[in-house]
C-alpha cells in the first residue's frame, strides 16, 4: 500500500472555444469534478492496480460531501484523512485555450493549512505500514519537515504550481533529517523554488537548480519541460543532469493533471524495480495519457501500462517495440 498525502478539490475546468479575450464572457465548454493533485495521484496509482491510503481534509460543507464520496467511491482507503470544523472545501478554477494550454487559473486552498505536524502525528504509524509517502506542495512546510523526520519510509514530493514551489526548499531547510527519495517539479516552478532565499533565487536552468536541491538531500529530481520532456539528476551525474523526450502526441486536449499523472508514474516504476532516471519514461507515458483527455484523469490510463513492464531494463511501446532504456549513470533502485 502506498500513502497518499495532499488536497482534494473541486476543479472546474473552462477551455475556450476560440481566442480567448479578456473582460469578456468567452464561450467554453466547462466541466466540473473532483480533483486535488493528491486525489489526482491516488486516481491515477488506483488505476494502475495500486491500493491507497489518501490522507486529505475534506471540506466541512456541501462540496466537502462530494469529495468524500467520490474518494470512497475510487476505493481509497480515507481513514486517517479528516473534515476540519467550519473548514471550506477547496477549489479551484481555471481557463484554457482551446488547443488546451492553462492560460489562468484560481485556487482557494486554506484548507490544507490545517494539515499540521500535530494532525500528521496521529497518523504517523498508519503511515509507517505503508510502502511509500507521496506528499505534494499544498501541505505546510513544517508538515513536510515533520514527516522527513518521522517518516520510516521513502518519500516522494510533488511541486504543484510555482507559488508553492519554495514549500520544499523551506522543509528541507526546518527538518532536522532532511531528505527526500525524489522530487518532481515542473521547470517555471523549479525556476522558483529557491524564492525565499537571496543567495540562490537567482538561479535558473535545470543544470543550476538540480544539483543545490540535491545537496539539500533529494536522491532524485526530475525537472518537467512541457513538450520538451524530462530532465533528470542524481547526485552521481556530476553537473549535468540527463533529458528524455518527451513522447509525441498529434493534440492536447487539456494539460491540466499531466504533472500528477507524471509523478504516478514515476512511482509506478519505482515501485516495481525500474531504476533511476528510467522511471521518468513511465512518468511519461502516463502524462501523455492524461494530456489527451478533458480531465485530471485519464479513466483508461491502465491500458496505457499493459504493455510498459517485461522486465527491469526494458520498455516495451504501444505499438510493441522494445527499446533499451539504460542511460549512462543509471542508478540501481535501492529499495
Amino acid at each position: 500500500m502506498l500513502t497518499v498525502i495532499g488536497a482534494t478539490n473541486i476543479d472546474i475546468l473552462a477551455t475556450t472555444l476560440a481566442t480567448f479575450k479578456s473582460y469578456e464572457s468567452n464561450p467554453a465548454r466547462i466541466i466540473m469534478g473532483v480533483g486535488g493533485s493528491g486525489k489526482n495521484i491516488s486516481h491515477n496509482l488506483s488505476l494502475l492496480g495500486e491500493k491507497v491510503q489518501f490522507i486529505s481534509l475534506f471540506g466541512d460543507d456541501y462540496f466537502g460531501e462530494i469529495c468524500q464520496n467520490e474518494c470512497q467511491r475510487l476505493g481509497f482507503d480515507i481513514r486517517h484523512s479528516a473534515i476540519p470544523k467550519n473548514g471550506r472545501c477547496s477549489m479551484f478554477t481555471c481557463i484554457n485555450t482551446p488547443e488546451g494550454e492553462l492560460r489562468a487559473a484560481a485556487s482557494d486552498m486554506q484548507i490544507m493549512s490545517k494539515m499540521s505536524p500535530e494532525f500528521l502525528s496521529e497518523h504517523i504509524n498508519a503511515i509507517n505500514q505503508t510502502d511509500l509517502v507521496i506528499v505534494e506542495s499544498s501541505v505546510p512546510a513544517e508538515s513536510i519537515a515533520y514527516l522527513m523526520d518521522n517518516c520510516l519510509v521513502p518519500i516522494y514530493g510533488h511541486t504543484t504550481d510555482v507559488k508553492s514551489a519554495p514549500v520544499f526548499y523551506e522543509a528541507l531547510q526546518l527538518a532536522e533529517t532532511p531528505h527526500l527519495m525524489a522530487l518532481a517539479i515542473n521547470e517555471a516552478a523549479a525556476t522558483n523554488i529557491f524564492a525565499t532565499c537571496e543567495e540562490l533565487k537567482s538561479l535558473k536552468t535545470p543544470d543550476e537548480i538540480a544539483p543545490i536541491v540535491a545537496d539539500l538531500g533529494v536522491s532524485y529530481i526530475y525537472i518537467t519541460l512541457s513538450s520538451h520532456g524530462v530532465y533528470c539528476y542524481a547526485p552521481s551525474f556530476g553537473n549535468k543532469g540527463v533529458t528524455l523526450p518527451a513522447i509525441p502526441i498529434d493534440a492536447i486536449v487539456d494539460s491540466n493533471g499531466a504533472g500528477d499523472a507524471f509523478v504516478a508514474g514515476a512511482v509506478y516504476a519505482h515501485i516495481h524495480d525500474i531504476p533511476f532516471p528510467d522511471t521518468a519514461h513511465f512518468g511519461l507515458h502516463a502524462a501523455q495519457a492524461t494530456l489527451q483527455v478533458p480531465s485530471m484523469v485519464n479513466p483508461t490510463l491502465a491500458e496505457t501500462f499493459k504493455p510498459l513492464i517485461t522486465h527491469k531494463e526494458a520498455f516495451v511501446t504501444k505499438d510493441n517495440r522494445l527499446i533499451s532504456m539504460q542511460v549512462e549513470g543509471t542508478i540501481k533502485n535501492p529499495f
